[in-house]
């Protein structure tokens, strides 16, 4: 179950990383383009603290 957890963690940091790139430095890449059905920087902020706290929470899941 623990490599359950940390797996879905890092999936959410990659997230992160990925909104990151995307809104910030502005890159355009097929990766950066995947899992979003439209471009809309003003609501992927609210994504990345979703992605965020769910790390968190199953960072601290496979910890624990």
């Amino acid at each position: 179950m623990k490599i359950i957890y940390f797996c879905l963690a890092a999936l959410c940091f990659l997230h992160i990383v990925r909104d990151v790139l995307q809104i910030k430095y502005g890159y355009k890449h097929w990766f950066l383009r995947v899992g979003h059905v439209w471009h809309s920087p003003k609501h992927e902020v609210h994504g990345i603290v979703v992605f965020a706290i769910l790390g968190c929470i199953f960072l601290y899941g496979g910890l624990h």
